[in-house]
């Protein structure tokens, strides 16, 4: 069995996308902390974040979308070395056509950046109730603040800029309440904002996690 810090390694090396070690143990630390059980994940890449969370906790369910068949085999393959199958449910598909009725405590959006508004706004009823969704890369290695300073690549700006009017729109938005931090290449966390007949206690406050 390849350790989780194999994976890791083999992944850099092979240029796949992994969440930075301060985003990892941010994200431990809010699962742990706010008892998140239910998770769904856009991007799977090799199955490493999603890994990492399952074993936490054996009650952590989640359900992980990956577009590359390549990389989808590679995180099923991940899983069941670690035998966690019964936490983690690999789903070879495109995000945009996947549906389903279940609700999640954590909505982790991971894939295409380019992308990440329709993400929301497709998953966002999938959403519980003081639910969160957790958004990483959102600085994007220092582009997005830096945007108008630098001369980037067509391909490359049009992406920064899809990523910097994603968190305008939704930090903007009086429906919710956000709190971005400079974990890792930006973490932004996203929540519901609710009559105070519902309390989520700190999960609203955007204060700590």
């Amino acid at each position: 069995m390849e350790s989780l810090n194999k994976i890791k390694t083999k992944a850099i090396l092979n240029n796949v996308p992994i969440m930075q070690d301060a985003g990892i143990l941010f994200c431990q630390d809010f699962i742990r902390s706010h008892h998140v059980v239910n998770i769904l994940e856009i991007g799977t890449a090799v199955g490493y974040w999603s890994m990492t969370m399952a074993l936490l906790d054996p009650k952590i369910k989640i359900t992980t979308i990956e577009f590359s068949h390549a990389r989808y085999l590679e995180a099923m393959a991940n899983v069941r070395s670690f035998g966690l199958e019964k936490q983690i449910d690999c789903v070879w598909m495109d995000a945009k056509d996947y549906k389903t009725n279940k609700t999640f405590d954590l909505i982790f959006l991971d894939g295409p950046k380019a992308q990440q508004l329709n993400y929301f706004n497709r998953f966002i009823n999938n959403l519980s109730a003081c639910g969160t969704i957790l958004v990483d890369n959102i600085d994007f290695h220092g582009h997005v603040a830096n945007r108008n300073q630098l001369r980037l690549r067509k391909n490359l700006r049009h992406m920064v800029e899809k990523i910097a009017y994603f968190q305008n729109i939704v930090e903007n938005n009086p429906d919710y309440i956000t709190h971005k931090y400079d974990v890792g290449d930006g973490i932004l966390l996203i929540w519901r904002k609710y009559p105070e007949s519902i309390d989520c206690d700190m999960i609203t406050k955007g204060d700590s996690i």
